[in-house]
Order: C-alpha cells, then sequence, then structure tokens
C-alpha cells in the first residue's frame, strides 16, 4: 500500500542477503528484498519474513556492522532483521517499573535517599521551569571518580545519579541516570502520583498538566533520547557533576554542616584529585563580578550542546565557562541557523540584548526558545541577568 525505503544490505549475519535492497510495506508487518539476476538484470522481489500485523515500518537503519534495524510506528518499537535460524537472544533485564524498586531511595519512603546516596548541589543551577531540586549520587563500591583537565568528571560504570524534582512539597519527577555496563549512559524518567506515594516509570515523553501559583502550566518529561540530547557525549554527560559546579559550598542535610563540596568528596575518597586548572563557576546570582555570573548561567543552561562537539546544528560558538569571550566565536558574530528577523542581528550584539540572538532566544517560549528542551516558562532573573552583561559590554575582545 505504501512503500518505506530502506538500505542495501552490508552485513555478515546474512550472507545470501548481502548487496540486496531492504524495504518494507508501511502498513504491513512486512520486509521485502529487492536484487538483481546478474545474468538477465531482471529483478528479484522476494518477502522475507512472515507477513504480521499494522506496523507502521517507517525508517530503515544500519549499526556499525551493517545489521539493519526498522522503527515500527504503530507497535512503539524497533526490530532488527536476523537470519530465522538465529538463536534466541537473551532479553535485556527489565528496569525497575516503581521507583521503589530501583535500590536508589529508602522502599519504605521513596522520598528519601537510600543509605549510601551523596547529596550534591551545584554553582550555577539549570533552569526547570522554577522546580526544586535534589541531587544526589551512588558510586559501586571501592571506586572514585577521575578528574580531566577541563574539569568534567569521569564516573565509573555502575555509577547513578538521581535528580528530583518538586514545586513545594509535591513531588512531580526524578530522574535516574545510569552508567551501563557497556560504558554508555541511559536516562530513565519517573513520575510521581498524586499520594506521592512512589513513582512510575515512564516509557516515552509526556506532558501532564499541573497548574496553580508559582507551578507551570504543562510540565514535560523527557525521554529517553531527549535526556541523551542535552547530556552530550561531549559534555561528558553528567552535566552539573564538573569540578566547577562542585567548586562551593554545601550544607550537607545528615550532619547540617557547611563545607567545600570538591574537597569533601576528595577527603571521602570519592573523588580522585585532578583538573587542577578547572576554574569555579560563579553563582549567577551571587555578590561576583557580572561577566563570571553571566558566563556560569549560560554555561548551566546552554553548553552541553554550544561547546565544540556538542552537536548544536550549524552553532560553532563555544558556550563553556573557561572558554574567554574572545575565543567564543559570540560576540559581533552572526547567527548561522536564524537571526530571528532582529534588525542588525548578532549572536551578542554589544550593549544591545534587543539585537542579541541568545538574548531573543531566551525570551522566547515557541520553537525557537533556547534551551530548546526542560523548559516551557522564561527564566525572567536568567533573562535579566544576560541581559545586563550584554549591555556592559562596550565592544568585542
Amino acid at each position: 500500500r505504501s512503500v518505506t525505503g530502506g538500505v542495501v544490505y552490508r552485513g555478515a549475519r546474512m550472507p545470501a542477503l548481502q548487496g540486496t535492497y531492504i524495504y518494507s510495506d508501511f502498513i504491513r508487518l512486512e520486509a521485502w528484498a529487492l536484487s538483481f539476476d546478474p545474468a538477465s538484470g531482471e529483478a528479484k522481489n522476494v518477502r522475507i519474513n512472515e507477513a504480521g500485523p499494522n506496523a507502521g515500518f517507517s525508517t530503515f537503519t544500519e549499526d556499525v556492522d551493517g545489521e539493519i534495524y526498522v522503527l515500527a510506528l504503530f507497535q512503539d518499537a524497533v526490530f532488527r532483521l536476523v537470519p530465522a535460524d538465529a538463536p534466541a537472544e537473551p532479553a535485556e533485564p527489565a528496569f525497575p517499573e516503581l521507583l521503589s524498586k530501583t535500590g536508589c531511595v529508602d522502599p519504605s519512603d521513596p522520598r528519601k535517599p537510600a543509605a549510601g546516596l551523596v547529596p550534591y548541589g551545584v554553582n550555577a543551577a539549570l533552569w526547570s521551569d522554577g522546580a526544586d531540586k535534589e541531587r544526589f549520587l551512588a558510586l559501586p563500591d571501592g571506586s572514585t571518580i577521575q578528574a580531566q583537565p577541563d574539569g568534567d568528571l569521569d564516573l565509573p560504570v555502575g555509577s547513578v545519579l538521581v535528580k528530583s524534582f518538586s514545586f513545594g512539597e509535591k513531588r512531580i519527577e526524578t530522574r535516574l541516570l545510569v552508567r551501563h555496563e557497556d560504558g554508555e549512559w541511559g536516562g530513565y524518567s519517573y513520575e510521581w502520583d498524586d499520594a506521592q506515594k512512589d513513582a512510575t516509570l515512564l516509557a516515552s515523553g509526556k506532558a501532564r498538566s499541573l497548574g496553580g501559583d508559582g507551578v507551570p502550566g504543562t510540565w514535560s518529561f523527557p525521554s529517553r533520547s531527549d535526556c541523551m540530547r542535552c547530556h552530550t557525549t561531549a559534555a561528558g554527560r553528567t552535566l552539573g557533576l564538573e569540578l566547577g559546579q562542585l567548586d562551593g559550598d554545601f550544607v550537607y542535610p545528615s550532619t547540617n554542616r557547611i563545607a567545600n563540596q570538591r574537597r569533601t568528596l576528595e577527603h571521602i575518597g570519592l573523588l580522585a584529585p585532578g583538573g587542577a586548572g578547572a576554574a569555579r563557576y560563579a553563582a549567577p546570582f551571587g555578590g561576583e563580578p557580572l561577566e563570571a555570573r553571566a558566563r556560569a548561567y549560560l554555561h548551566a543552561n546552554c553548553a552541553g550542546c554550544h561547546r565544540p562537539g556538542g552537536g548544536a546544528p550549524r552553532a560553532d560558538f563555544d558556550l563553556r565557562f573557561g572558554t574567554n569571550l574572545a575565543e567564543a566565536k559570540l560576540c559581533g558574530r552572526p547567527a548561522l541557523l536564524d537571526d530571528l528577523g532582529l534588525p542588525g542581528a548578532m549572536l551578542v550584539a554589544p550593549g544591545s540584548p534587543e539585537a542579541s540572538v541568545i538574548s531573543r532566544r531566551m525570551h522566547a517560549t515557541d520553537a525557537k526558545r533556547m534551551p530548546p528542551l526542560g523548559r516551557s516558562l522564561v527564566d525572567d532573573d536568567g533573562v535579566a541577568l544576560v541581559d545586563e552583561w550584554i549591555r556592559s559590554l562596550g565592544g568585542c575582545p
């Protein structure tokens, strides 16, 4: 009824299909192989699997070995093409459906962390529509975090980061960021029930109506792929866990003592000494110099993508805190992607937030907003800070 184009098979698991074009019927759960007789040139078109129910095969792709995967919209699934006689592969262990079953919280009261989780905070926080946040980390026994020269942290396999979002006393979401055995990270989102008894794992992204004083009308739960869009490889995946973010005082709730987080983690053996040249990030709304505060805010909210290798499309500027303004490709530069129709638009137009694309995107709540995920409301304080910094610039270095 409708053909979904595919790929030429170059893998090794099915030698008989080498050089064959694999495609599908969009509606039916059917894959087809198109090849040509080498002598006559006659086309041969063969269905290579048993017909099944409606699938909505929409997209083909290959892995690094040339094996084929196909996305089935109607079944919310991804299939892999394998030989019919291939032994069944063991299923991946199911991730716990309830937060109380993850081992990351007290099962008798999931609002409390499990014993052994270490709380932490950041000097410059990501804006999340005004939600309050609690952050914890857990490492496998006997392991340590390694600091990179730029201040990013390399957490060992088996590490888990836990972050909960709430408004007042009501929890909305808890996210887990887990480093799996293959070294890759995975993000998992749990939605709290109205009774605040437990939270349930979400299989995909979701929007939930909230409303009320100081609460956004809609809260967006990220999908697992959304998590990795922001937690980029270039940023070390963990984002807030950087030496520059941890180099500040924190009130440890179990003892009510105030201590520098970086020194504390080193003292208890969770953080290996290193990253001597990593700068401490300023608190955006503290009493430090204006540029340091604005750049720290931009780092926390934008530098996951806007850095070398961060994956931001057609945007080569660098918003990391440690990149000086002269090298950031930001001041006095035209926007490569979209100037938003601003007269005299620049990424940062010295003295003029009104002509600065960075500022205008921070003011936006539509598809042109930045960051594009994780917020629907404008951070008035953050926008005012960045605008004040832009106005203070008399020119570009």
